[in-house]
């Protein structure tokens, strides 16, 4: 009996990568304290998490047009800490002023996320010229406070779900197709962005995740890449013959005299 349940349940979170990557912490944790002899999960098949389908590139200009029908500056200011500065949701929600550093141009960002791992809690970003631009917009506002959080209305006193709602119809007001993954493609886009304009150490640094989850999860190729790629080598370049040409040494009198040493 025992048996056919185990299967059961196996076939059952076959079907959900978390359900099965959760399940087996929890007995891990169990089995290490105590509570239990084995983790009678630690062989069941996990099915994969990466869906190459639900990846997309969210264009600048698109970001654009989005900014222009934000309600107002905070809105901005959100969907700027997501698409140019490639920060995580909940990271924009627990920004405070004092960690957008000014004079340094970069901002301090504190992950909710990944706090629980040793040296994950936070990371030090760049304050991009377009993020700049809508947190000094916003910085500047009459009325506002210049300490605390910096995104005081947007989600004060709405669950995620009604911002992500309200993004939705932003979305389709500016004519695009809703993404698949909301906000996951937002950062992923400038995630596409860093890896492929710095070293992978950089980009792993300012975005909070190795270059293995960035694979999995962010990375995959742009049409404009398509288009460097016709760029770097032209039919004209490549039709011209190359150069025959034998090099010739230098004269001998280019060269000092050993028995004059």
């Amino acid at each position: 009996i025992l048996n056919i349940f185990l299967i059961f349940v196996e076939n059952i979170l076959m079907a959900c990568s978390n359900s099965v990557v959760r399940t087996r912490t929890v007995f891990s944790w169990a089995q290490k304290n105590g509570y239990c002899q084995n983790n009678i999960f630690l062989d069941v098949r996990k099915g994969s998490m990466e869906n190459k389908d639900k990846e997309f590139y969210i264009p600048i200009p698109w970001y654009e047009q989005l900014l222009a029908l934000c309600p107002d500056q905070e809105w901005r200011v959100y969907l700027a800490l997501m698409r140019i500065g490639g920060v995580r949701s909940g990271e924009a929600h627990v920004l405070t002023w004092d960690a957008v550093l000014w004079n340094e141009d970069k901002i301090r960002i504190v992950s909710p996320k990944t706090e629980r791992f040793k040296g994950h809690d936070e990371r030090i970003i760049p304050m991009f010229k377009r993020l700049r631009k809508e947190l000094g917009q916003l910085f500047e506002a009459k009325g506002r406070p210049q300490t605390g959080p910096v995104l005081l209305e947007l989600h004060h006193g709405r669950t995620q779900k009604a911002v992500d709602d309200q993004l939705k119809r932003m979305i389709r007001k500016a004519g695009f197709d809703v993404w698949p993954r909301l906000n996951h493609n937002l950062r992923g886009s400038r995630s596409n962005e860093l890896f492929a304009a710095f070293p992978d150490y950089v980009a792993e640094y300012w975005m909070g995740h190795s270059k293995k989850v960035a694979k999995k999860h962010y990375l995959h190729v742009m049409a404009d890449q398509y288009t460097l790629a016709m760029d770097l080598d032209k039919e004209d370049k490549l039709s011209i013959e190359p150069d025959k040409t034998v090099p010739k040494p230098p004269a001998q009198e280019n060269f000092p005299n050993e028995n004059s040493k």
